[in-house]
């Protein structure tokens, strides 16, 4: 099959299918009906041309009439025992951005003005038919013209019927799409409030700001549709539409490249957020005449098949996502396959009014239900963790602050109290601020790098008083930054070294080497130790400080170590830091 007729199948799919007869419903007298009129033959007069009949089915929003036409809108309405009536008549249009008449059995049962300049009009909403004109077979008719270099515009649904079925099921339809709004609207603001969760910010804002479109386009297209609000305003209304139309089909896909991580979705979202603008666009500079109006039907049609695009996309997304086993993969596919289905039934020519809001509804629900469980998930590890770096850190201020440390240091400081009272004062001064510090640091998640240095510095201090050792600290690059880190790691780091690495030597060094990325913050630190000396990596040293990056910032971390020329060293690399607030 050719490439020509897909696409045509596809914008015959989104124009809506083509009968060769005027449509004709039925309506009970004796049952409270109110049916939909979505079927009209269509009658188009211009001056250049002759009269073209073509039947459109037509889904919410009728496409943008051509300039300076006179068009005529006509269907069929059978009214069997129509003698049986007793009440009138309701017919409702929620929006005709025309000047416009309306003709039951060739009788006017209303008209409207509308100036596309001032942009104000005259129309009503309802029309009245009385019971006297309806005839067992009937005729609607709906002439409007549109004004050159205006597009004019009409929002369905139309509504036929009895006239307290009419208002009931208006009324309805706006109770329920603000309902659904209200969900959408709590679901944004859950998401929002998120973002004080670490690691997921950009994922929460995106979906949060997704959501927030969804309960705007459903509350300001149900004003329209069934609201009390004149066509004056309905033109702004409909800009508003076009926006957040444009957040609709364009979040939902970055938010599922986010969420999944998927490769190279920067440069995607990118190209997307493009495409998208460019797409809308084309089709809205009708409005102010920077294109032809001609152009607008093909370009709202390449609107709305880009919606389907953009849907299909996001499918294809979890779909990769769920061939890579991705936590919650499953059920977010399986909510964007029925929003879907939903997006065709309530855009095609046989379309339910509100089967694409509901859609977009249960997509909703599946998302947050496969985010809650990922976020109940981490909420688990993240306890988990802490449980185990509070165990571990119990652990390591025991050995810190182990009798037999606190009873080395007081032996030499009894010593050379006769020895040398100086070096005793010393020693105590360089003991007590680094308890102050071990002390200090308990019970915190995050401390001050600078601060993790001072504690290394006075550990280094008291350790080489004792052992008639010269060790040192030297640091460089961008050790300076106000970083956090998680307390103690460069003190077990650096605790291992002089356990295992000097030993036996009376001097040397430890290099500490800071790097700041755009997004990373590396740091290096390397010794000239011993580098055959049996290393800590798999101890409780090790363990606490896996477990306190583990917890800081879930899999955004490394930590590697390995003997290097003459020393070791170990590398610490903590990715996207600069997304996690504390830090």
């Amino acid at each position: 099959m050719s490439r020509s007729v897909i696409l045509l199948i596809l914008l015959g799919l989104c124009l809506g299918t083509v009968h060769g007869a005027v449509p004709t419903y039925s309506i009970s007298p004796d049952t409270p009906t109110a049916i939909f009129l979505q079927e009209w033959h269509r009658t188009e007069h211009s001056p250049a041309e002759d009269t073209q009949s073509v039947l459109f089915s037509h889904s919410r929003h009728h496409p943008l009439e051509l300039p300076g036409r006179d068009i005529s809108l006509t269907t069929h309405i059978s009214v069997p025992n129509h003698g049986d009536l007793t009440k009138d008549f309701l017919l409702s249009i929620p929006v005709l951005l025309h000047t416009y008449h309306i003709y039951w059995n060739g009788t006017p049962i209303g008209h409207g003005q509308y100036d596309s300049q001032e942009n104000t009009s005259s129309a009503s909403r309802h029309h009245r038919i009385p019971q006297y004109h309806i005839q067992e077979e009937n005729t609607l008719t709906i002439d409007f013209s549109t004004a050159p270099f205006s597009s004019g515009g009409m929002v369905y649904p139309i509504r036929l019927g009895h006239t307290e079925e009419v208002l009931l099921h208006n009324r309805k339809d706006l109770a329920l799409s603000f309902f659904l709004g209200g969900i959408f609207l709590t679901t944004a603001v859950f998401h929002l409030l998120l973002l004080s969760y670490r690691g997921r910010r950009r994922t929460n804002t995106l979906f949060g700001l997704y959501s927030l479109c969804c309960a705007g386009y459903v509350c300001i297209d149900a004003i329209i549709r069934f609201g009390s609000i004149s066509a004056t305003h309905v033109f702004p209304l409909l800009i508003s539409l076009d926006f957040l139309w444009l957040g609709l089909i364009l979040l939902l896909p970055l938010f599922l490249l986010s969420h999944f991580k998927a490769s190279y979705r920067h440069i995607t979202g990118t190209l997307l957020t493009v495409l998208s603008c460019t797409v809308l666009t084309m089709a809205r500079l009708s409005y102010y005449n920077i294109i032809p109006l001609d152009w607008a039907p093909f370009w709202y049609s390449v609107n709305l098949l880009y919606g389907y695009l953009a849907t299909l996309f996001a499918i294809t997304i979890a779909l990769g996502a769920t061939l890579k086993k991705r936590r919650g993969s499953k059920t977010i596919l399986s909510g964007l396959i029925l929003f879907f289905i939903a997006l065709i039934i309530g855009t095609s020519a046989q379309g339910v009014g509100n089967s694409w809001i509901i859609g977009v509804s249960v997509l909703n629900i599946f998302i947050t239900i496969a985010i809650g469980k990922q976020l109940s998930q981490q909420l688990k590890n993240s306890y988990r963790s802490e449980i185990k770096s509070t165990r571990l850190e119990l652990e390591l201020l025991k050995r810190h602050i182990h009798p037999h440390f606190l009873l080395n240091s007081l032996h030499s400081i009894v010593a050379w109290i006769e020895e040398d009272p100086p070096t005793a004062t010393r020693l105590i001064t360089h003991l007590s601020r680094e308890l102050r510090y071990l002390m200090a640091f308990a019970g915190q998640d995050l401390v001050v790098l600078s601060e993790e240095i001072k504690l290394c510095q006075s550990h280094l201090s008291v350790m080489n008083m004792r052992k008639e050792q010269s060790i040192t600290l030297q640091c460089s690059g961008d050790y300076r930054e106000t970083i956090k880190i998680p307390p103690l790691i460069l003190h077990t780091l650096i605790e291992n070294g002089l356990t295992h690495g000097f030993s036996e030597q009376e001097e040397g060094y430890f290099l500490l080497d800071c790097h700041r990325g755009e997004k990373d913050f590396t740091i290096n630190l390397s010794n000239d130790g011993n580098s055959r000396g049996k290393t800590e990596t798999s101890g409780t040293g090790s363990a606490y400080i896996k477990s306190r990056l583990q917890e800081a910032y879930g899999t955004e971390w490394s930590l590697s170590g390995g003997p290097v020329g003459g020393g070791w060293k170990w590398t610490i690399c903590i990715r996207n830091i600069y997304a996690y607030r504390n830090c």
